[in-house]
């Protein structure tokens, strides 16, 4: 499917049956699309900035050509996706994401985005968030279910997830940002309280005091 003119409500293509290879140049009030076998998204795809783009698929993933551009108030899949969603574009200016459940994630947004609902990769897949401005913060009743979190192309602000349910195995040193919390998670409030020793212990005036200490007992 490519170059369909600016509708004037939504799109919904929500059979199971539907064989569609691409998507390009979609631009509609909300898009609704299930499909059969693996899609391409292509060129702009757009619900606008109050809209939904719902993809769904039943054999293969949702893949994005570079240069493309998602443009919704929320990139959600109902039905799940078979594969991998890779939503790797700059352009992207997504809200919010989810729910969605996929074999793994990659989503590169423009600006800072949400995370909603249950977005599950399993405990084998991977997450891959970036954003060029601005934050990735979880809603409280979110579930970000993975077994990798990582930010293949860094994150402006952020993360903030503080969703209740956090299924998370592994977070990778790639995923480097200026500020991260979590509500949740026994390994990271460890893995905190332990840096914060070490900093003590290396700090200059830490070191300086250790030093005074010595000269006043040979004193």
């Amino acid at each position: 499917m490519t170059r369909i003119a600016k509708l004037a409500a939504g799109l919904t293509l929500g059979s199971n049956k539907n064989v569609i290879g691409t998507l390009a140049g979609v631009s509609a009030t909300g898009i609704v699309l299930v499909d059969s076998q693996a899609l391409t998204l292509s060129g702009v795809v757009s619900a606008g900035n109050t809209g939904t783009v719902d993809i769904s698929t039943t054999s293969g993933g949702v893949t994005q050509v570079s240069g493309g551009t998602v443009n919704a108030a929320v990139f959600t899949s109902t039905s799940s996706i078979a594969a991998g969603l890779t939503l790797g574009s700059v352009k992207n200016t997504i809200g919010t994401l989810g729910p969605v459940t996929a074999t793994n994630i990659v989503l590169v947004d423009n600006q800072g985005f949400a995370i909603a609902g249950n977005v599950s990769v399993g405990a084998s897949g991977k997450v891959d968030l970036s954003t060029i401005n601005g934050s990735i913060t979880q809603v409280t009743e979110g579930t970000l279910n993975a077994g990798t979190l990582t930010s293949g192309g860094g994150i402006a602000i952020g993360p903030v997830l503080l969703g209740a349910a956090k299924l998370i195995h592994i977070l990778t040193p790639s995923a480097t940002v200026r500020r991260m919390a979590s509500s949740t998670g026994h390994s990271a409030r460890r893995s905190a309280a332990s840096s914060r020793v070490k900093a003590v212990r290396a700090s200059p005036m830490n070191t300086s005091v250790r030093r005074s200490s010595v000269r006043e007992t040979t004193t």
